[in-house]
């Protein structure tokens, strides 16, 4: 499997390697006070681009073959699955598959199904836990509404209270395939599903599951 990190934390690690080879260097050259400064600044950049690479970590993925199957969005466990309403893109009855990430998870999101990007809105909001049952309501968001024939849904980023920010990779009126990445939260949050009641859903409640590769359920 390639490994590999996402766009925006390469930029952060290029300062981190910057700011060790510099505490290398002072710690080999200087003497006293500045060589047990360069030591520290070694020892904490060293710990800083291990927590970078682990939590900013996007592997490759391969999906499966079979475009009927829908895909998990993002990794996790899967902590709700209820039918209510979807009144912004589906304007009625929805299944709800809400996937909580915990902070050691892979945090970039990928399509469920393949679809076009029909909008994008972004919620501002409060920055709640996200075990919280307000916390999906009124948390920072993500919406994504898709349409491909009859198989539209609509698919929500959530933030927490670690995770400000919710990160978009996608551009409207595009057309993305099934296991592309969508974006990212990092640090943990809520990713949720809203699909047509007509999808069967083939997961339940516990299911630990891995974006672009585990089945949630199947279009009819």
């Amino acid at each position: 499997m390639k490994f590999q990190i996402t766009k925006q934390s390469k930029v952060v690690l290029n300062i981190f390697m910057a700011l060790f080879f510099i505490g290398l260097l002072t710690f080999i050259s200087a003497k006293d006070v500045l060589k047990y400064s360069g030591f520290i600044i070694t020892l904490f950049c060293i710990l800083s681009v291990g927590i970078i690479i682990y939590f900013y970590r996007d592997p490759e993925r391969q999906t499966v073959a079979d475009s009927d199957i829908i895909l998990a969005p993002a990794d996790g466990m899967i902590v709700r699955i209820e039918q209510t309403t979807e009144e912004k893109h589906l304007k009625g009855s929805a299944t709800l598959v809400a996937i909580f990430m915990h902070i050691g998870n892979v945090h970039v999101q990928r399509l469920p199904s393949d679809g076009t990007l029909l909008w994008e809105q972004h919620q501002p909001g409060k920055f709640r836990a996200i075990l919280d049952p307000k916390a999906p309501i009124e948390n920072e968001q993500r919406w994504y509404a898709f349409a491909n024939q009859d198989r539209n849904f609509t698919l929500v980023q959530i933030a927490g209270l670690l995770a400000r920010r919710t990160i978009s990779w996608l551009q409207p009126q595009q057309k993305y395939t099934r296991g592309e990445r969508l974006g990212m939260i990092a640090l943990g949050s809520e990713v949720d599903l809203y699909l047509p009641p007509e999808a069967d859903i083939t997961v339940r409640v516990g299911k630990k599951v891995k974006a672009g590769i585990t089945p949630l359920g199947r279009w009819k």
